[in-house]
């Protein structure tokens, strides 16, 4: 608890403040794990290679255009 309150002296919020975007950062951070997590599956799976990105993502847009 005395890093917790030093942390939030050092930034000038409560400590409650500190905890609450410390949680909200956790979360947030657990969904982009899992997003990409998904990302390295489907690369896995059709051998994806970063030079295809804009094509794939040109290919969808059309598709959603229509």
């Amino acid at each position: 608890m005395v890093k917790v309150k030093e942390a939030a002296q050092r930034e000038e919020i409560s400590v409650e403040e500190l905890v609450r975007d410390a949680l909200e950062q956790r979360l947030s951070d657990t969904g982009f794990r899992r997003l990409f997590a998904v990302g390295d599956r489907n690369v896995k799976r059709t051998g994806a290679r970063p030079e295809d990105v804009e094509g794939e993502i040109a290919a969808e847009r059309s598709k959603r255009a229509r």
